[in-house]
């Protein structure tokens, strides 16, 4: 089935409230992302730990963390910018995102503060997913009518592939090849 013992999900262990790893090293992982069977043994291991999805192209996800919603919001407006239609988890009750979107189909970097308000996972990152506990003690959570289900990823918005790549003609010629 899809998810047999052998089957792979892009999964590590953190540590309960917090956003370490378990893990000694998870960087392995990043290119051969861990069994089902392996999970299942961490689950055992680690007991009320928190999950983290790694990004990039190992999951096929990234994701933007609007880390100060005020800031964030101020800088998309001033740019006439439009914040992505897509899944959004809540990381903690005071205006904290995650916006998950589609991997752009080439490798990009992890960020901090680069855009206002916001942080970058890309390639080589990892973020804390819906079911965890933030160290403030609230629950990580999808936004009501964002979940994966109602909404699903969607691409990266032109605004964040310019940041990510450059010009929108090389953006344009990376990700669809014209």
């Amino acid at each position: 089935g899809a998810w047999d013992d052998d089957s792979t999900a892009p999964l590590i262990p953190c540590h309960p409230k917090d956003k370490v790893p378990c893990l000694d090293s998870w960087k392995q992982h990043q290119k051969k992302p861990p069994t089902i069977r392996q999970i299942k043994s961490w689950l055992k291991k680690y007991p009320g730990c928190n999950w983290a999805m790694m990004t990039g192209e190992v999951s096929g996800f990234v994701v933007l963390d609007l880390d100060d919603y005020d800031v964030g919001m101020a800088w998309l407006q001033s740019n006439m910018l439009d914040k992505p239609k897509t899944t959004i988890a809540e990381t903690s009750a005071n205006g904290h995102w995650h916006y998950y979107l589609q991997w752009p189909g080439r490798q990009c970097a992890n960020f901090a503060r680069r855009i206002p308000g916001f942080d970058f996972r890309g390639d080589g990152g990892y973020v804390i997913i819906p079911g965890s506990t933030h160290p403030s003690g609230d629950k990580y959570k999808w936004l009501i009518g964002t979940d994966p289900k109602s909404v699903p990823p969607a691409e990266c918005p032109e605004w964040l592939l310019r940041e990510l790549f450059g010009d929108k003609q090389q953006v344009k010629h990376i990700v669809t090849g014209k």
